[in-house]
């Protein structure tokens, strides 16, 4: 059976080495397709992996994306598929390509329903266009990280009805036991497309690739969603909907955000707190923000502390740098009923003497930078804002 294997892949690799000589030019090298089989099914466990779920047609082959001769195809994803449950999985493709021609979902579907998972891809990693991205079947509260070169293509001038997306899962319970889903973008982002994220309650998209070279648009979405950043530079811009929540991903995280754009649904902030409640993560804006009513279209800052509560002391937790254009709106912003959450959103109790303390300022640094605070002050001192 390994001989025959082995006389097949030898076969394929003259295939293979005949088609990229005719397609190569002065330039580039024009890889053969791998695409997706159609019958096959995402119920079957670790099917991305599996021969018979590929095909080259021209070639008359089939190579996994997990096979050390990947590298020599970009993979099209043309077919439901569920990714791989093991701990860490690695694509050798060349590229894999999350993308539908018509208005069907061509989203990578997890399948781990409990612990972590990493998805690593090598060589020009993954790229996600017209309805592709990664999305959590029903009932997967892994935490499940994409590592890799990730590219966005497609145009911000087009619908968002059918940008690529990642959807995490929705938490499964209400109580401090409770899990959820967690996607994360790692590695490098690139391309200047539209990209949406959107999960259930309790579950989030967490931004933490190296995203200096994309300079596209973000779209958190969702009221139920939850979109965090623990990247220090992401280069794009973020346009909010319908009242999704965004945040730092730790309280050591210090992001930093091309421009942000609050629309009429307004946001939840969520600030991540350190255990002991010594320092938490923040975002800062670099080239323009908008919330004020003057817009026209006021968007709300509903602020939640997320871990621990602070230690007496004043916290930075959203930036307006020096030379960002727009400004706070003091009479937009509150703390949200439940003001202390933890990693899947469940609300925490906090003793009314506690919460009594804790208060929302707004402060302008030297620099001319302003600052949307969390501060803890003694009882005697509190001044709530306006």
């Amino acid at each position: 059976m390994r001989n025959a294997h082995n006389l097949h892949m030898m076969a394929a690799a003259a295939a293979l080495a005949t088609a990229i000589g005719a397609a190569t030019t002065a330039m580039a090298v024009d890889y053969p397709i791998m695409s997706s089989k159609s019958g096959t099914t995402p119920n079957v466990g670790d099917n991305f992996f599996a021969e018979r779920c590929w095909t080259n047609t021209t070639l008359n082959i089939s190579v996994p994306p997990n096979h050390s001769d990947a590298s020599q195809y970009d993979y099209h994803l043309t077919d439901a598929l569920r990714a791989p449950s093991s701990a860490l999985n690695i694509y050798y493709s060349h590229k894999f390509i999350s993308k539908a021609d018509g208005t069907t979902s061509r989203a990578i579907i997890e399948s781990k329903t409990t612990g972590t998972v990493t998805n690593r891809f090598l060589n020009e990693g993954l790229v996600f266009g017209q309805n592709g991205g990664i999305s959590a079947g029903n009932s997967r509260y892994a935490d499940v990280t994409y590592e890799g070169k990730i590219t966005i293509d497609y145009p911000t001038s087009s619908s968002s009805t059918y940008a690529p997306a990642i959807s995490a899962n929705t938490r499964n319970g209400t109580t401090s036991a409770s899990s959820a889903s967690v996607l994360r973008l790692a590695g490098t982002l690139h391309g200047n497309g539209r990209l949406r994220t959107q999960s259930g309650i309790g579950a989030r998209v967490v931004i933490e690739a190296d995203a200096e070279d994309f300079t596209g648009l973000l779209n958190p979405n969702q009221a139920n969603g939850w979109t965090t950043f623990g990247c220090s530079i992401f280069n794009g811009d973020v346009a909010t909907w319908n009242g999704t929540a965004i945040g730092a991903e730790r309280a050591s995280t210090l992001a930093q955000l091309k421009s942000l754009s609050i629309n009429k649904a307004g946001i939840t902030l969520i600030v991540p707190f350190a255990e002991d409640g010594s320092s938490a993560g923040l975002l800062t804006i670099t080239n323009a923000f908008t919330h004020e009513a003057s817009s026209g279209e006021p968007g709300s800052i509903s602020v939640q502390l997320r871990g621990g509560l602070p230690q007496y002391g004043s916290y930075p937790a959203l930036r307006l740098a020096a030379g960002c254009t727009g400004s706070f709106d003091e009479s937009l912003i509150s703390f949200a009923s439940d003001i202390l959450v933890n990693d899947v959103r469940v609300a925490q109790t906090v003793p009314a003497k506690v919460s009594d303390t804790i208060r929302l300022a707004v402060k302008t640094e030297g620099d001319g930078s302003r600052i949307l605070c969390v501060e803890r002050i003694p009882a005697a001192t509190v001044i709530s804002m306006r």
